[in-house]
């Protein structure tokens, strides 16, 4: 899974053809959810842009969501439509709302980035690439309440990763 904030890095550091190789060889797949789809597509930068559509990305659907007023946010993004999101057990929900209960007032930049983490974990990605201190804390919050492999990278790391794959 892929943060938003990567494609910069991604664009900045010119590795969009190195991970058209790897994709084209099925060594990595980028992955997506709704929250990302609406921030890249706020993005007012056309050459970004220009850089993140030669990208082959997938999509899923979110595991979780919320509503609220979309007038209200900030970001690009959006309150999910019903094909957007998947539902969720109650005990799943109980742990995302604890996660929450420690904010006052979470936006829905904040839930959807919980949002992402937990698709993450619950569509047993092996990584999920962010530079977000709240995704970090998110994440290192849902891995003690469920049993995954996701680790989690910054842009250095993501970029090592996709070098080494390269050479093997």
């Amino acid at each position: 899974m892929i943060d938003s904030n990567a494609f910069d890095f991604i664009c900045d550091n010119k590795l969009q053809d190195l991970i058209q190789k790897l994709i084209k060889k099925h060594a990595v797949s980028l992955w997506i959810t709704q929250v990302q789809k609406d921030q890249l597509n706020a993005i007012p930068d056309q050459t970004k842009k220009q850089c993140i559509d030669y990208i082959p990305i997938n999509f899923t659907t979110t595991a979780i969501a919320w509503t609220s007023n979309p007038e209200n946010e900030k970001g690009g993004y959006k309150v999910p439509k019903s094909n957007q999101f998947r539902s969720v057990s109650d005990n799943d929900v109980k742990i995302i709302e604890e996660l929450l209960n420690d904010r006052t007032n979470p936006s829905q930049r904040i839930k959807g980035d919980v949002g992402m983490v937990y698709t993450a974990i619950k569509d047993k990605m092996d990584f999920l690439v962010s530079q977000d201190r709240d995704i970090k804390q998110f994440y290192d919050r849902l891995k003690l309440s469920f049993q995954t492999k996701l680790q989690l990278l910054n842009n250095s790391d993501f970029e090592l990763l996709l070098k080494k794959l390269s050479s093997n």
